[in-house]
């Protein structure tokens, strides 16, 4: 075997320590919608054979995500990165031999893992930009003035406050919002 084969920056995969074993993981899952038939899988990997983002990455399986749900890796799949880059489409679900609703189960990990705090960066900027100005992204100035010196209409006026009362608790939005006048970096 050689170096490189042994170096654990080679492989991702850590060992389970018992430390991080959940055994009720599973059980708490079946009790919340979308979640509640996890235990059916049998790990055939239907869902990731037909997942069109798991054809172009190395590292998003929805069926890892499950199993390590069902081996009570809690921690691991909420602080996991891969857990965000399901794209909804549902051909996971449309597929599964067993009706487990696998975007569902992504969806609910996605809502455990919010609730946490472990939310990818960008999709904080996003969230705090919608509530900032009624967009998902800011449109640079730059670009507000190229469509006027093109002669286009100006962009809508974005409604933050309606934004903010329909987001009005939701547990994500609530964590992200900073009190006036606070200007944590990133935070």
């Amino acid at each position: 075997m050689t170096e490189a084969a042994t170096t654990p920056t080679q492989s991702k995969e850590q060992p389970i320590r018992a430390s991080e074993l959940d055994p009720k993981f599973k059980y708490e899952l079946q009790k919340i919608h979308g979640s509640d038939r996890i235990l059916k899988c049998f790990q055939c990997g239907t869902c990731t054979s037909d997942c069109p983002v798991a054809r172009y990455s190395d590292s998003y399986r929805p069926r890892t995500l499950i199993h390590m749900a069902q081996l009570g890796l809690k921690d691991r799949v909420l602080n996991s990165d891969t857990l965000w880059l399901c794209a909804a489409c549902f051909t996971c679900t449309d597929r599964c031999p067993q009706d487990v609703e696998v975007a569902a189960v992504i969806r609910v990990f996605r809502n455990l893992a919010a609730e946490k705090g472990c939310v990818p960066q960008v999709f904080k900027d996003q969230a705090a930009s919608l509530l900032e100005t009624g967009y998902a992204f800011k449109i640079p100035e730059l670009r507000v003035k190229k469509r006027e010196s093109q002669g286009l209409p100006p962009l809508p006026k974005g409604n933050p406050e309606n934004v903010k009362k329909t987001l009005k608790g939701v547990k994500f939005i609530e964590k992200i919002q900073k009190p006036a006048g606070d200007k944590q970096n990133g935070q």
